[in-house]
């Protein structure tokens, strides 16, 4: 994706100079342009410095600033940073090849990054700094998927519900890089919300070789007010930046769906007995995966000692518990 083909800065070196420049439109690939660009800039000695540039794209505004250092001899050192806030969701789904229709949705994205190199690869595999995007609410129609298209398979995989509500409520999306050599350590920071359906990814993604390789765990987080043990550490997310695949636990899958299919019928009752005797040693936190993937909530776990039907340790409290709190809805 990030192509090897060398960079060239000769021109910073032509001569020195302070200004602004004004572009009314910017385009930067298809489906890809930039409104209203406007910068202030000032380059010495090969260095360009442009302290304050402002740009419109995808219905929100953008702004920010960039520094190439291309000293003769040696490799451009590039900082940028940028905050873009209100951008419409539809535009960066279909700027990314993704058709859904969408309503809402408001995003923002702050990026603060130093690079290094000659190239786009290069630059890239030695990426520092951080890069944040947070999705506000919006509404996702549920339409037939194409396997073929990532973004549908793990929406199939990921929320069993979108076959029978005609929309998924997304509450919120969240993806918080922090990078270091190239390599994004991801530890649930990235999730999605939505009015069902919770989930966090954990794993890595390595510029270098543009692989990713990512462990996301659902969880049932309303509309069955129980859990189902089946919906958790299902999917496997992995493989080139480009054509990433989508592993699942089949048996697994069709068992989780089949369930909550059965508990949507019975309003939950058809796995009382189950999620009760599983409720120790779940694990949660003491926010939604969101705030978790922001770093304003850390996850806890309660551990519980093993026991050869996985119960809890006092079932008949857990029973109690499970049963005052549904009599009491």
């Amino acid at each position: 994706m990030f192509t090897d083909t060398p960079v060239s800065f000769d021109a910073l070196h032509a001569r020195n100079a302070d200004g602004e420049i004004g572009i009314e439109r910017l385009t930067l690939a298809p489906n890809r342009a930039l409104d209203r660009v406007h910068a202030k800039f000032s380059l010495r000695n090969g260095k360009l410095d442009a302290p304050a540039v402002q740009a419109s794209a995808y219905g929100g505004t953008i702004t920010g600033s960039v520094t190439i250092d291309a000293a003769p001899g040696k490799a451009a050192a590039i900082a940028v940073r940028a905050d873009a806030r209100g951008l419409d969701l539809a535009a960066l789904l279909a700027a990314a090849g993704v058709s859904r229709e969408v309503r809402g949705g408001k995003t923002s994205i702050s990026v603060d990054v130093a690079m290094h190199g000659n190239s786009p690869h290069q630059w890239m595999s030695g990426i520092n700094g951080r890069a944040q995007a947070v999705v506000g609410r919006a509404t996702l129609v549920n339409t037939k998927l194409d396997p073929s298209v990532t973004f549908d398979r793990l929406a199939e995989v990921l929320n069993p519900f979108r076959r029978v509500n005609p929309s998924t409520e997304l509450q919120c999306a969240v993806i918080r890089l922090p990078l270091a050599g190239g390599v994004a350590q991801v530890d649930r920071s990235i999730a999605f919300e939505t009015k069902e359906i919770d989930a966090s990814m954990s794993g890595t993604l390595d510029f270098r070789n543009e692989t990713l390789d990512l462990s996301i765990r659902p969880r049932v987080r309303q509309g069955i007010q129980i859990e189902i043990p089946q919906i958790a550490e299902l999917v496997r997310f992995r493989g080139p930046f480009a054509s990433p695949t989508v592993s699942v636990d089949a048996v697994a899958s069709a068992a989780a769906i089949a369930r909550i299919g059965a508990a949507i019928g019975t309003g939950g009752l058809s796995v009382l007995g189950e999620t009760l005797l599983a409720q120790a040693g779940a694990s949660g936190a003491s926010g939604g995966a969101c705030e978790v993937a922001l770093g304003k909530s850390a996850a806890t776990t309660t551990a519980a000692a093993p026991t050869k039907s996985g119960a809890p340790p006092n079932p008949v409290e857990g029973i109690g518990n499970a049963l005052k709190g549904l009599f009491q809805r």
